[in-house]
């Protein structure tokens, strides 16, 4: 009768079971062994030394949360992040931009400070960190300073998954 409990905490990565801790964790080593974390981390400090300071943000994550890092960089009221997650499936690179609205227009006067938050899932790619290239690190952060326009998109997106929004929630643990 609540056999889909288990099926929803082992997706979500919540479940104690060791198999799928280890098999993250050996994910994580993987990207950290890798260079890719220091190599996008290099191409932001590249980006916001030739334009403005600030203009690209970076975060990193510690486990045992699924992402590894975080790209953001904002544009009025939009902003379009880039985030190496650590799946079930393995490393994957995910684009996403959240977009933020005043409540409504007599909200606005008495609340200015309250605003709805948006978030839509662009693409997610598969990575090998140890192989990747810095000609695809460029594309990526095209991508990213174009807001996530179409015409940039890298190659090598994969299927969403319905539920990725749990994982990475915009307020949550990510």
């Amino acid at each position: 009768m609540l056999s889909w409990i288990d099926d929803a905490l082992t997706k979500f990565h919540i479940s104690n079971d060791e198999n799928i801790r280890l098999k993250l964790d050996n994910y994580r080593a993987m990207v950290e062994r890798s260079s890719l974390i220091e190599r996008i981390y290099g191409t932001c400090r590249a980006i916001n030394a030739h334009g403005r300071d600030g203009l690209i943000y970076g975060q990193m994550f510690a486990r045992p949360y699924a992402l590894a890092f975080r790209v953001g960089f904002v544009r009025g009221n939009t902003e379009s992040r880039m985030s190496l997650a650590i799946l079930n499936e393995g490393p994957a690179l995910i684009f996403s931009s959240i977009k933020v609205e005043p409540l409504d227009s007599h909200g606005r006067h008495y609340f200015r400070h309250f605003r709805r938050r948006r978030e839509k899932f662009i693409c997610r790619i598969a990575l090998n960190p140890a192989a990747v290239k810095d000609a695809e690190i460029q594309q990526w952060f095209t991508y990213l300073l174009s807001g996530l326009k179409r015409s940039f998109k890298p190659t090598g997106e994969l299927a969403r998954p319905r539920l990725l929004s749990r994982v990475f929630s915009a307020e949550g643990s990510i």
